[in-house]
């Protein structure tokens, strides 16, 4: 399944698409949805700037489950994966999100962050 994603011609748009897509699930309380967007707009952020002091407050608001979803669905070693399809447009960018998200899991798994259960 690809979230939901549409043709753009900006990377961060599609990690904006993607990171929505898999933090909706279930979700329809305004309190918490509100969370949840301001929480997906931290990463987003963090991914766009690409700096560890942006990503490590970003990872708190976002639960270690919903970032190793996002970089399971991403890898290009799993068969049926998005990362696995070489002759998208995106792959480019689809490759840099998965690490982004590998990197997540790496600080979260380590104590870098304190992500919401």
């Amino acid at each position: 399944m690809l979230y939901g994603w549409r043709q753009t011609e900006n990377a961060k748009d599609l990690l904006e698409q993607f990171i929505k897509g898999v933090n909706s699930g279930g979700r329809n309380q305004k309190p918490q949805k509100d969370a949840r967007q301001r929480a997906v707009g931290d990463l987003v952020r963090a991914y766009r700037s690409d700096k560890d002091d942006d990503l490590v407050p970003a990872l708190s608001g976002n639960p270690g489950r919903e970032l190793r979803a996002a970089a399971a669905s991403l890898s290009p070693f799993d068969y049926g994966k998005l990362g696995t399809y070489d002759w998208l447009r995106k792959i480019g960018e689809i490759d840099e999100m998965y690490l982004f998200f590998m990197k997540c899991q790496f600080y979260v798994e380590h104590g870098l962050a304190a992500p919401a259960s």
